[in-house]
């Protein structure tokens, strides 16, 4: 599987060549296929806090074997691999107490969901997959920081982001 790094603005994004079906994406088509209703709409706000695209992509990164970021020719590899360094960073000091808060609020809304009606198990589900999206997301970076970066001569940025939204738009 190839990911792209590519500048955006300021910063860099990372974009995956392949989309998997993910638990957000099949959620996403069973809440399309419901009637309107009070059920359907608390289901698409919770829909919309599950993961972003950045999450997306490193989990993907971290569910696949062989793993390899293309970056445009005008930097060199270790700018790449320092750049890449630096998110990875940023992700985890943005998300490590928010894994953490996550960890202990899984396991204190099981327990209280049978006791609290106002706790109940959706709330324990959601805090779960919080909690895995973070952590694979902080495990994904450190799967790319130990993949190969490839230097790709003719990288087409918005033919890879018009793909991405494309295969999002299809998985959601």
């Amino acid at each position: 599987m190839k990911i792209y790094m590519i500048p955006v603005n300021d910063g860099y994004k990372l974009y995956a060549s392949e989309k998997k079906k993910t638990l957000k994406s099949k959620l996403e088509n069973r809440i399309e296929k419901m009637n309107q209703g009070r059920l359907k709409s608390t289901l698409e706000k919770y829909l919309g806090k599950m993961e972003n695209q950045e999450e997306l992509t490193l989990k993907m990164a971290y569910s696949f074997e062989d793993v390899e970021i293309a970056y445009s020719a005008n930097i060199s590899e270790e700018e790449a691999k320092t750049k890449c360094e630096e998110m990875s960073q940023k992700y985890f000091k943005k998300n490590i107490w928010l894994m953490a808060t996550y960890g202990v609020l899984c396991p204190v809304t099981f327990v209280a969901a049978p006791v609290l009606p106002v706790l109940n198990w959706g709330f324990t589900f959601f805090f779960a997959y919080k909690f895995s999206a973070k952590y694979r997301g902080i495990r994904g970076y450190n799967k790319i920081l130990k993949s190969n970066f490839v230097k790709e001569e003719n990288l087409d940025l918005e033919a890879i982001i018009k793909n991405y939204n494309q295969k999002d738009s299809k998985t959601s």
